[in-house]
């Protein structure tokens, strides 16, 4: 049923999520199909899901830096490891505009596609991710630790696999709206047999 609803609003909004191949892009959206969606996005409000992408986007590209930036800092180039910084700091700053652009346009209404609150706990812990490559980052470069060699290799391999965290949370998201998405076709068949029973 939830997916279902995720369906008719998506149907309505005319996309299908990036990197999905579909037959059911927007020019193969019946006009049925678009009429019925109103109705019940007016109902259940906007979906919710492609933001929420979006913003893990963000965040995994902000924590992917971290990379580079521990790369520079255990050679010492405090140069580049600042203009690393300043990236990731760019970047954490477009996710909080994100997340403050999500939680205005979330709808308030007693009928949402998904439960308001999972959707708020899942924007903060994706947010955590790019909050705390901020944090990590301004701490090594202010005090400009230093990496002894002795666990230089070690510690890359260990931010490596804290980045791997954040490209799986990524993919869990994503794999969400490909759910929703891929269950289009059957969302136009109920959309058909609603509009049916009408006539």
């Amino acid at each position: 049923m939830l997916v279902n609803l995720l369906c008719f609003v998506s149907i309505r909004e005319g996309r299908i999520a990036p990197g999905i191949s579909s037959d059911y892009g927007p020019d193969r959206i019946r006009p049925g199909d678009i009429s019925l969606a109103n109705v019940l996005a007016n109902i259940f409000g906007s979906s919710p899901i492609m933001p929420l992408v979006k913003h893990v986007n963000t965040a995994y590209q902000c924590t992917k830096k971290l990379e580079e930036f521990f790369e520079a800092a255990i050679d010492g180039d405090w140069d580049k490891a600042a203009k690393s910084r300043d990236a990731i700091v760019a970047l954490e700053h477009e996710a909080d505009d994100l997340k403050k652009e999500i939680r205005l346009h979330l709808p308030k209404r007693l009928f949402m596609p998904v439960p308001r609150q999972d959707l708020l706990e899942l924007l903060l812990v994706q947010d955590k991710m790019a909050n705390r490559a901020k944090d990590v980052s301004s701490l090594v470069l202010g005090r400009k630790m230093h990496i002894p060699d002795a666990i230089a290799d070690d510690f890359l391999e260990f931010v490596r696999r804290n980045i791997d965290a954040a490209k799986q949370a990524r993919k869990s998201v994503q794999g969400t709206t490909r759910a929703v998405y891929q269950r289009i076709p059957r969302c136009r068949g109920i959309a058909g047999r609603v509009a049916d029973r009408r006539t």
